[in-house]
């Protein structure tokens, strides 16, 4: 401000916010267009990029219906999907459970937050992660790769090394506890430092 002959009293910083997803309502007819039900679904919302690691999310898939498990997968993005990004094809995203939602509009989005199982954010690198934060402003837990950007935005609560097994064990743990959980009370208050 010194430099540019402001008055630094009327310079006030705004940081990034979380939208207000609290009292979004899941909108359970666009919910059967993609061939979801409520708490049957885990959820990822982010660009279709190699660094988002979404190749970890299709081996973790495949391992979860290796055991029985019949929750989709969503994947939301406005990005057109790279293989090396989007390492499965449409048939086996098919067979897998996975599902392609493309440009979604914010209620439909909040909605989707608010309706999954648990949200996943495998990422290799982050800058500020808000998807995590707006997933649990909506009441829905998280697991997050344990990188320094999700540790500092999101706390090492929700933070787990990127080891199939150990994604596999949280999921089972936390997934459709929402308020029971014992960690939600936490995801909360992370929320507030953002909003």
């Amino acid at each position: 401000s010194e430099g540019m002959g402001l008055d630094s009293r009327r310079i006030h910083v705004v940081g990034n916010g979380v939208s207000r997803v609290e009292d979004a309502t899941i909108d359970h007819v666009y919910l059967q267009s993609l061939g979801v039900e409520e708490n049957e679904f885990r959820l990822f919302v982010g660009h279709l990029e190699a660094r988002k690691n979404l190749a970890f999310l299709v081996d973790l898939q495949k391992e979860l219906r290796l055991i029985g498990d019949t929750k989709k997968l969503v994947i939301v993005s406005h990005d057109r999907a790279d293989q090396e990004a989007f390492p499965v094809n449409a048939e086996d995203a098919r067979e897998l459970g996975i599902v392609r939602c493309p440009a979604p509009r914010d209620d439909q989005l909040h909605g989707l937050y608010k309706g999954a199982s648990i949200f996943l954010m495998p990422s290799l690198l982050e800058g500020f992660s808000m998807t995590p934060l707006e997933a649990m402003a909506a009441g829905t837990m998280v697991v997050a790769s344990d990188i320094p950007a999700h540790q500092e935005v999101l706390s090492d609560t929700f933070c787990v090394p990127l080891v199939l097994e150990e994604w596999r064990q949280r999921i089972k743990r936390d997934e459709n506890l929402k308020e029971k959980n014992p960690a939600f009370k936490v995801a909360q208050e992370r929320v507030k430092r953002y909003q």
